[in-house]
């Protein structure tokens, strides 16, 4: 008894926000120290975070098994952002088997609460009908509530319903106006999908140079697609022109492989695709200025 009183008082005189001090500082040996003791002890917003450090590996080994077995005991005790996060080591198979009808019952319990994240996984999961029946009106409606709390992905996936015209009726003005909300969060995806109808004119004028701009934003900052489109862009009839540029790295062509090179390296299949069937057009020395473009924007973000 005398050792276990001793830990209490122990516990006692470790509060949350010194953890949260040193994360902040990026001392994460020393916020794992705190929390785990705390977490230890109940502490549910400690046990949140010590799941969070062993799913990326700060301050500790990453251990999936862990950051799920400390999520388990902070969403089981009702934290609404440990439900979450516990739902999508469910939804991505992380730790656990992928189970898509336990990452919705987790998703399903933080969403009661109206947290946006949930909100828009859940709406994701009836989307697409993994772990729960397929339901667009009830995806649209999960959306809906997580953008209007400000969730940028459920901006754009709320965009794409409306493009496609599913779970509500086809409109490509509002699909826009989502995408230009998620742009404005820095939503890589919103960005995407805003410069598609922006080079397509849907919903908005047509205007090309802004959506190559956007295009270039996002695949600077590691948005696959874009990286693909701003590619296809740079290669349409119109911009042959340029193909004589003297210097290797300013010809369209040689950019386009250059960021098809980069998608590909992010597992993109159709870059893969399409730069295989680019490479035959290229001479050697336009594919070794295209490989250190890749390089070069690469190591940039």
């Amino acid at each position: 008894m005398i050792t276990l009183a001793s830990l209490w008082v122990l516990a006692g005189c470790v509060r949350y926000e010194d953890g949260r001090a040193a994360f902040d500082n990026r001392d994460y040996t020393t916020a794992f120290a705190k929390w785990q003791l705390l977490a230890k002890f109940g502490d549910v917003q400690a046990q949140n975070e010590l799941g969070w450090l062993y799913q990326n590996g700060l301050g500790t080994d990453p251990d999936a098994g862990m950051a799920v077995l400390w999520y388990r005991k902070a969403a089981s005790q009702g934290l609404t952002v440990a439900q979450t996060n516990l739902g999508i080591m469910f939804n991505d198979g992380i730790g656990v088997p992928r189970d898509h009808r336990e990452a919705s019952k987790w998703f399903s319990l933080a969403a009661r609460k109206n947290d946006p994240s949930a909100l828009n996984n859940l709406g994701v999961l009836y989307d697409r009908g993994d772990g729960v029946p397929e339901n667009d009106i009830k995806a649209v409606e999960l959306l809906t509530k997580a953008a209007e709390l400000g969730h940028p992905r459920a901006m754009s996936n709320l965009g794409v319903m409306y493009k496609l015209g599913e779970g509500v009726p086809q409109d490509a003005a509002t699909a826009t106006r989502w995408f230009k909300a998620a742009a404005e969060k820095k939503d890589l995806e919103g960005m995407n999908n805003l410069a598609v109808m922006l080079d397509q004119g849907l919903g908005t004028e047509a205007d090309p140079t802004k959506a190559m701009q956007l295009f270039e934003t996002a695949a600077r900052s590691g948005e696959p697609a874009a990286a693909v489109n701003l590619s296809m862009m740079l290669l349409r009839p119109t911009r042959d022109a340029n193909r004589v540029d003297p210097t290797l790295s300013n010809r369209p062509v040689v950019k386009a492989y250059a960021w098809l090179n980069i998608a590909a390296g992010m597992g993109h299949a159709q870059a893969r695709d399409y730069r295989a069937k680019l490479q035959n057009q290229l001479s050697l020395a336009e594919i070794t200025e295209a490989q250190r473009l890749s390089v070069t924007w690469s190591n940039a973000r």
